[in-house]
């Protein structure tokens, strides 16, 4: 039996659907195939490689690994916690945010404002940003080298920068975007853009075909999937 692993953010973390409903329970209702689910809320690319380098025993046993990515991930070269982070996460504030789903999602839909010091980022600034994502972006690939084979990466190729997916392009990549546009149902449920049951399912389908192709490459090579 196949054993994989689906990584990303709030999008995988699914807490709006049902979980008998989630991406990897779709997966396993249809392939010989059980599934570990690793969704978190604002996980970006640094946190993914972290946890990738966190748990390399573990990830050892994993076939393959999907990673969800969109293109605010890649404003980090690597996971860092500061002590300011850490006070802020454990205040009691944070505590009841997390606890409280309503919270989460009057937030998510900007009802609910916090104030922040933003600085005003020039256009002309733009590119350096952008270049400093691709940097980012091929650090963090270089930290996960050793699981290539095993890795492919899940995004919308037209909401990722076209500088950040040629430098992703040296992984296998699935690009969801033409099943996302043409399907017949909403994918997400408008007022808030998460994918709703009938995006996850796109999300799932496009994960089995993926894993179908896959397992008959395997079949060719001479070697098959427990």
């Amino acid at each position: 039996m196949w054993l994989i692993a689906i990584i990303g953010d709030s999008y995988i973390e699914g807490f709006n659907q049902d979980v008998q409903n989630s991406i990897g329970n779709k997966i396993m209702r249809e392939y010989p195939v059980k599934c570990y689910e690793m969704g978190y809320s604002g996980y970006d690319f640094a946190s993914i490689v972290h946890l990738l380098g966190a748990y390399k025993s573990e990830f050892l046993n994993v076939e393959h690994i999907y990673i969800s990515l969109n293109n605010s991930d890649f404003g980090r070269d690597r996971n860092t916690v500061t002590e300011r982070q850490i006070l802020r996460a454990n205040s009691w504030i944070a505590k009841i945010y997390r606890n409280i789903k309503l919270l989460m999602f009057i937030k998510r839909q900007n009802f609910l404002k916090f104030t922040k010091n933003k600085s005003t980022v020039k256009t002309s600034s733009k590119e350096i940003v952008k270049s400093q994502e691709v940097k980012n972006t091929l650090l963090l690939l270089k930290k996960i080298e050793n699981l290539r084979p095993k890795i492919t990466f899940l995004l919308d190729s037209e909401k990722v920068d076209i500088s950040i997916l040629n430098a992703l392009s040296t992984f296998d990549t699935l690009d969801y975007s033409h099943q996302m546009k043409n399907s017949k149902a909403q994918t997400t449920f408008g007022f808030d853009k998460h994918w709703n049951d009938a995006g996850r399912q796109v999300i799932a389908d496009v994960i089995l075909s993926s894993m179908t192709r896959l397992d008959a490459q395997n079949r060719k090579n001479g070697t098959t999937n427990k």
